[in-house]
């Protein structure tokens, strides 16, 4: 069976699946419960001074009949005592001294950034990650990544929020003021509009995100995957775009801490079926290269045989392509010559194969 180890800027972890700082990681407890399962490393809940949370934590909203499938985030410290969660802290890396236990912080002023740093290194914390919450300005986070690196010896982890005009630039003062890694995507606004169950609002901005850090070679820095990662499939995507380690948090939520069984089994079974034998090899295998030629000519074709006839991709191509498409009694047909290979029809299809794309 596949090998799912991954290091991650000197922190090795049994598998690349890591519980994201957020309520699942609240306390001590709780991340027990999450070794137990099977988690490989755990960034504990952003703890900082002082605690400014809205009163609702968690707006959510409904969608087709189902309640509470999206969820906004709006309680970003935890509530209890910084001395406390470093006590516990403490008592998680004596029990599961081989799991990376990193301490996102959060703070204001320089002094508060160095105190938090320096007393969460000495509870024991592997690494730490800095919640800049939505700071855009890569002065800013690469003074106050400077701030931290120069006081502490463990790992830092800068969290990146997509909500900028280049995040590739904000990564590269994170590097440039000696982190250690990238923790990317923070949460964007307007969440607790999102699918809960497909999370298609945030997944593609945090894919875009990571391929643009991942893919510069001025940053150099490991990644790891935040957002929208609810199985193996979209761990994959992450690694296979980057990420040396994914982080979650809504799926736990949702799920329980055991969801990472079978998001270890998948990912070991899919990888044995490619045959990559390490997370190592699957780290940025997806990066797609430079690309010389144009894309041949392609044109639609419908599978009869398996078309139910729902006439969506004559609808959908009258009012928003070519308007190639036209039905007679036995069903939708493709005029070749109007066709751009513009691939909306196979989208809204229902059926899978029913529409392909075949070269001109």
């Amino acid at each position: 069976m596949a090998d799912l180890a991954a290091t991650f800027a000197g922190m090795h972890s049994p598998n690349p699946f890591w519980l994201a700082s957020g309520p699942p990681t609240d306390s001590g407890g709780q991340i027990l419960r999450g070794f137990d399962k099977g988690w490989g490393g755990a960034v504990w809940k952003t703890i900082g001074d002082p605690v400014h949370n809205a009163a609702t934590h968690y707006p959510t909203i409904g969608w087709d009949g189902r309640r509470a499938i999206g969820a906004g985030q709006t309680e970003f410290v935890s509530k209890r005592p910084v001395d406390v969660n470093l006590h516990e802290v403490a008592e998680v890396r004596q029990r599961f001294p081989a799991n990376p236990l990193l301490v996102s912080i959060a703070a204001g002023e320089q002094a508060a950034w160095l105190d938090l740093a320096r007393r969460s290194e000495d509870a024991g914390a592997s690494g730490l990650e800095l919640n800049l919450g939505h700071t855009v300005s890569p002065d800013k986070i690469g003074a106050v990544t400077a701030w931290v690196t120069d006081v502490v010896r463990i790992p830092v982890l800068v969290k990146l929020t997509p909500e900028i005009a280049d995040i590739g630039a904000a990564a590269r003062a994170a590097k440039r003021a000696g982190a250690s890694g990238i923790s990317a995507i923070h949460t964007v606004d307007a969440v607790a509009g999102l699918d809960f169950d497909r999370r298609r609002a945030l997944k593609p901005i945090a894919l875009h995100a990571v391929e643009r850090i991942a893919d510069d070679p001025e940053i150099a820095l490991p990644v790891s995957g935040i957002g929208g990662v609810c199985g193996w499939r979209e761990a994959a995507e992450f690694l296979l775009l980057g990420c040396t380690t994914v982080q979650v948090c809504t799926a736990v939520m949702r799920f329980g801490y055991r969801i990472v069984e079978e998001m270890s089994a998948g990912l070991a079974a899919w990888m044995d079926q490619r045959g990559f034998r390490t997370v190592g090899e699957l780290v940025c295998a997806g990066q797609k290269p430079p690309r010389s030629d144009p894309q041949p000519p392609m044109v639609a074709r419908i599978r009869r045989e398996v078309c139910i006839a729902c006439d969506l991709c004559r609808i959908a191509c009258r009012d928003g392509a070519s308007g190639c498409i036209h039905t007679d009694e036995s069903g939708p047909r493709v005029e070749a010559a109007g066709c751009t290979g513009c691939n909306l029809c196979s989208l809204v299809c229902p059926v899978e194969g029913a529409v392909v794309l075949e070269r001109r």
